[in-house]
């Protein structure tokens, strides 16, 4: 089943215009979070991933989902996020106790051995729709 949602006509490059836009469009994501975007707690960033990753220091999660998987990539510069140096950078921009997930549409258990060299306590997760395996996400703890 899907549906059809009105077009965004500019991506919202700033907090007021995405603001702006959930206002003029809840049903775009009402029912992830509602009020997210008033908690003081979120910042919104208009930014590529990899620098973000790179400046940040206490991050509590690092939630990828820019391709179908750690080792496809829809984009082969995207593949600088699954890589030894970019789950190092990620592991740095973490809390302890902070994860890092990656949002897989296929099987790719793999990418825990990759998970573990980081330094990370790997583990999957699935995700199940009407009983079958649908995706998973490959996620990494920070210890």
């Amino acid at each position: 089943m899907s549906r059809s949602i009105p077009s965004v006509p500019a991506w919202p490059r700033t907090e007021g215009e995405i603001h702006r836009l959930h206002d003029e469009s809840p049903e775009l994501v009402p029912h992830l979070n509602p009020g997210v975007l008033g908690d003081p707690r979120t910042r919104l960033i208009h930014d590529d991933v990899v620098r973000v990753i790179a400046r940040e220091k206490a991050l509590d999660l690092i939630l990828l989902d820019v391709d179908n998987g750690p080792e496809w990539a829809s984009f082969r510069s995207n593949s600088r996020l699954y890589g030894e140096r970019g789950l190092r950078e990620a592991r740095q921009a973490l809390r302890p106790g902070g994860h890092y997930a990656v949002w897989s549409g296929y099987p790719v258990d793999g990418f825990l051995k990759h998970l573990r060299s980081a330094g990370f306590a790997a583990s999957v997760i699935p995700f199940y729709e009407k009983r079958r395996l649908q995706a998973r996400a490959y996620v990494g703890r920070k210890r």
